[in-house]
This record gives C-alpha cells, sequence and structure tokens, in this order.
C-alpha cells in the first residue's frame, strides 16, 4: 500500500496522469458521486464542528453525545448499505465547495495551472500531494486514494479557472450529466 506520494515514481505519475485524464471525461455528477461513495465507504463524512478535523471527520463523530464510539464504528462497517446516488453526489459536491478555498487561494497551485508548458504528471505531482494536505490525509488506501483523485478530475474536467470562479449555489444534476 502506498503510504506517501513520495513513494511514487516517474512511471507511476505518468500512469495516473492518464488514468486521471480518463477519469476527468466522466460528467460532473459522476464525480460528484465517485467522492460521496468513497467517502461514506471509508466511514468519512465532510466535517461540521470546525477545527476538530479539518474537512473530513469519522461519520461516527458525534460531539453533541460522544467524541468516538467502538461500538458505532462496528456496527457502521457491519451494517453499511450502498449509499443512494443523490445522496453521494451531493456529499461530492459539498466537499469539492469545502475544499475549494485552500485549493484557489493557493498561490502555488495558481501559479501550477497557469504555467502552460506544464504537462498532466507534472501538475500531479504537486496536485495530489497538496489535495492529501488539505484534507490532512497521510496515509493511503484504495478508497482514500479514490477521493483524491477524483478531486483532481474534477478540476480538471471543468478546468482550474472555471473551479476557482464557478459559484457554490450551483445545483447538482442528477441525472450523470
Amino acid at each position: 500500500m502506498v503510504t506517501s506520494f513520495d513513494m511514487l515514481n516517474e512511471h507511476d505519475y505518468e500512469k495516473m496522469a492518464s488514468e486521471i485524464e480518463a477519469l476527468s471525461a466522466q460528467s460532473e455528477a459522476q464525480l460528484y458521486e465517485l467522492i460521496g461513495n468513497a467517502l461514506y465507504d471509508s466511514g468519512l463524512s465532510v466535517a461540521t464542528v470546525p477545527g476538530d478535523f479539518g474537512f473530513l471527520q469519522p461519520v461516527m463523530y458525534n460531539p453533541a453525545v460522544e467524541r468516538f464510539s467502538v461500538a458505532r464504528v462496528a456496527d457502521f462497517v457491519m451494517n453499511t448499505k450502498p449509499l443512494p446516488k443523490p445522496d453521494a453526489q451531493s456529499r461530492g459536491k459539498i466537499l469539492l465547495e469545502k475544499v475549494k478555498k485552500a485549493i484557489c487561494e493557493d498561490a502555488a497551485i495558481a501559479a501550477l495551472f497557469s504555467d502552460n508548458n506544464k504537462t498532466l504528471k507534472e501538475i500531479l505531482k504537486v496536485l495530489l500531494p497538496f489535495i492529501a494536505k488539505v484534507l490532512k490525509i497521510s496515509s493511503f488506501n484504495p478508497v482514500v486514494m479514490a477521493i483524491i483523485v477524483a478531486i483532481a478530475a474534477f478540476i480538471l474536467k471543468i478546468g482550474y479557472k472555471m473551479y476557482c470562479e464557478v459559484p457554490s449555489a450551483a445545483p447538482v444534476s442528477t441525472d450523470g450529466n
């Protein structure tokens, strides 16, 4: 299992560039759904308590009742049902909106997308670790990696400038487009 982007080599980034480019051909709704399902499948949700977790928090976190419960963790793992498509899309859209400010206000990321001479591989070498850092993710599994690459694919799909300029109130399409 890859635990850090530092462990990836040039071939890994070339392969990821090709795969993320293909992933970015999916509709926005499909990318929202991918992110939402990955969040759900990993037991994460978009943080509702500022400062405690950053952008993501465990679904079993409920500070009003208790900060953490092993019983709730076990129940989640044993009894999780698939997430309905509209719910997955909504969760994906919420996360993309939450991380937008961090991504769009970073000078290094803005400069990266302003340089027309950068290859996709060169962009991903900076963008993917940056997204992981924003999400406060330090180790990777397939589901967490799906969240990171889907965010990158979404930005590539609509373009960095468009992603950073689109108002947050855009509705989520659930028809796959």
